[in-house]
């Protein structure tokens, strides 16, 4: 199965503040709807062989591992990264806690949650096409 981003309305207008670069966070979040779902969900089987943390990831560095990387346009792109990861997740998740989660099935998630699912896809999700607007998800793909 190929896993294409189907959200709903209240997380849509959410998606179009993420600047093209960083897709893998619009595709993060259909990952973090399905994985809502447990085991009612087509690929709860993938979902759990996923890894539960990204603790190499430098999006999860704390400031001091950021410091001790040597090349500055990567520190750079980590800071800004984080940055963008922290405020957008601050505007989706006053919405959801606004409807109590409803959009995730009750799901409590949270700025650590929309981390885990952006490394998840950024890490197995391809575009096969350099110039194409849509990506997938392969699952399995990786393995």
């Amino acid at each position: 199965h190929e896993f294409a981003l189907h959200l709903p309305p209240l997380l849509e207008k959410h998606v179009a503040s993420v600047p093209e670069e960083l897709w893998p966070l619009k595709l993060g979040l259909g990952l973090l709807l399905e994985r809502a779902k447990g085991d009612s969900s087509a690929y709860a089987p993938y979902i759990r062989s996923l890894p539960s943390s990204f603790d190499g990831v430098p999006l999860f560095y704390n400031k001091n591992e950021i410091d001790t990387i040597a090349y500055p346009p990567v520190v750079h792109q980590v800071v800004k990264r984080a940055k963008f990861l922290h405020q957008f997740a601050g505007a989706v998740l006053a919405d959801l806690q606004e409807e109590n989660f409803a959009s995730f099935n009750g799901v409590t998630v949270d700025v650590n949650a929309i981390g885990w699912a952006w490394a998840a896809i950024s890490s197995r999700a391809f575009r096969v096409d350099a110039h194409a607007h849509e990506a997938s998800a392969l699952p399995l793909i990786d393995m």
